[in-house]
């Protein structure tokens, strides 16, 4: 973090506010109700802060990051499966961050293209 703001490659507005105040939150829910309660509001907090990479992958679209959010799926997707019970604890986090990560890759997927290959077509005059 410290890198990043001291290259000036970060900045600070409301948004990143407004996530420190989710993790306080998170945190309280957490020592006042126990680790259910508080898997269920993290895992909200992580849907809400990744609205902002899903508005960044809409107006920039970047096959690079596509293709990671499309491993996050199937590891989120895996994790999801792989669950030993029908509990929050096991199928909560990786069953809202599975829609999450499937919509961001597909939306940075349609990024911009390789430029096609010019044919060179025979003239004859």
């Amino acid at each position: 973090m410290a890198s990043l703001i001291y290259t000036k490659q970060f900045k600070w507005t409301w948004f990143e506010s407004f996530v420190l105040f989710l993790v306080l939150v998170c945190i309280v829910i957490w020592a006042v109700s126990g680790s259910r309660n508080a898997t269920i509001a993290s895992t909200i907090a992580v849907v809400i802060s990744g609205f902002p990479q899903l508005k960044d992958s809409w107006l920039r679209p970047d096959r690079a990051t596509g293709w990671i959010y499309l491993g996050y799926f199937f590891a989120n997707g895996f994790s999801f499966l792989a669950g030993k019970t029908w509990s929050i604890e096991d199928r909560f986090y990786p069953g809202m961050c599975v829609p999450l990560c499937l919509t961001i890759g597909l939306i940075a997927l349609r990024g911009p293209r390789p430029p096609e290959p010019k044919t060179q077509t025979d003239s004859f005059v």
